[in-house]
Order: structure tokens, then sequence, then C-alpha cells
């Protein structure tokens, strides 16, 4: 995943840019997290040297669910010993935040199969939060219709459930409270700075918790 291309259109859109120009303090928390994000996206350059493919996503949609998990499983492993490859684990997870219809019955699949997978409820979960953004779609609120924000609010009760049962499978887990940040900015916020002290808790030099919470403070 790109952050600093994804983040700047983000911040280009009118969206984005119109709510940003009503408070100067929003800018301060967008050009931070931008030159963050620019930074530790520079650290990478020499690493990507063609764009990255799916890994798991043809094997989810094949059935093969023990391939799936065994991948984020070593992925997880690695950056349990080593964190400074936690991105590689962030960019297997981040796969699943699609719109991709197909690949919600192997999801639902996998976590009736295997409940006590750590990772078949994240992975349902984040591909929730993905479906909740795109049924609200990217307009003003003002032109932004009741149903659309119904559908946001039950996606977003839907991914939070598989998220919250991803922390009580896998507490160390930091992706998963990653993501409930996200989810829980729909939703007020209440959660967003217990969830960050408690991901910070896990691994004090994440990047990646760092930048879910930054964008909480964007408009």
């Amino acid at each position: 995943m790109d952050h600093a291309r994804l983040l700047t259109a983000r911040l280009a859109s009118p969206m984005w840019a119109g709510r940003i120009r009503t408070s100067p303090a929003r800018w301060v928390g967008a050009l931070l997290l931008l030159i963050v994000t620019c930074w530790c996206a520079s650290t990478a350059i020499a690493q990507q040297a063609k764009p990255d493919q799916d890994q798991l996503i043809p094997a989810l949609k094949a059935g093969k669910l023990d391939e799936v998990s065994a991948t984020l499983g070593r992925a997880h492993a690695t950056y349990e010993r080593d964190r400074r490859t936690e991105n590689e684990f962030h960019k297997l997870a981040y796969e699943f935040y699609r719109g991709d219809p197909e690949i919600a019955k192997p999801l639902d699949a996998w976590v009736s199969q295997r409940p006590s997978d750590p990772y078949a409820h994240p992975a349902r979960g984040i591909y929730r939060l993905k479906m909740g953004w795109l049924s609200r779609g990217g307009k003003f609120a003002a032109q932004t219709s009741a149903g659309q924000f119904r559908d946001l609010a039950a996606w977003r009760a839907l991914s939070m459930a598989d998220l919250d049962k991803a922390v009580q499978l896998m507490p160390r887990l930091v992706e998963a409270y990653c993501y409930l940040i996200e989810a829980d900015q729909t939703a007020g916020g209440q959660r967003i700075q217990r969830l960050f002290d408690q991901a910070i808790k896990i691994n004090p030099d994440s990047f990646i918790a760092r930048e879910f919470y930054l964008h909480t403070l964007t408009p």
C-alpha cells in the first residue's frame, strides 16, 4: 500500500480539503500526518521494485483457508520477533480492505469453520469496514442520504464485532486495534484514545498505529 499517495489523494479531495480549510487545527494534524507518512514511505522505496501483488486473496477465493491463515501466522510471528517488519504484516492484512463481493462468502466460511482462528475475524472485520465506507460514499454529509448512513452504521457494527473478537482471541494483534480506531471514528470516537494506547503498549514503536490515530485528527 502506497501510504503517501493514498493520503495525498485523500487530503486533495474536495470533501477533505473543504473541511480542512474551516479549521487551522485540522491543517496542523493533516500536515503532520502527511510529513510522517511521506518520511516512512521514503524508507521503503528501495524495497518496492515492483507493485505489490495479492498473496492471500487468490488462496482465499480457492478455499485454501489453512494456507491463508498460515501465511498470516508466519508474517505475524516475524513481526513479533522483529518490529521493523510491521509493514509486511500490514500489507497482508490490507488485502482484505476491498469492496470485492467475491470474498464475502469465503470470509464467512473461514469464520464459521475456524471460529478460533485468530486471523479469520480480523480479516472479515477489515473487509466489512471497507464495505461500510463504500456504502456511505465519498460525498459531503449534506449530499449523503440517511440510507447510506444507516448502511455505514450497519457495516461498522459488523466490522467492530469481528475486530473485538479478534483482540479477544489474540490480544497482541496491533492491526485489529488499528482498524477498530478507524471504525470508531465513524461512531463518535469514544474508544479511539484507549484503542491507540492499547496498540502502543503492545508495540511502542508502531508506525501503523500512529498512522491510524493521526487520521482521526483529520476531517
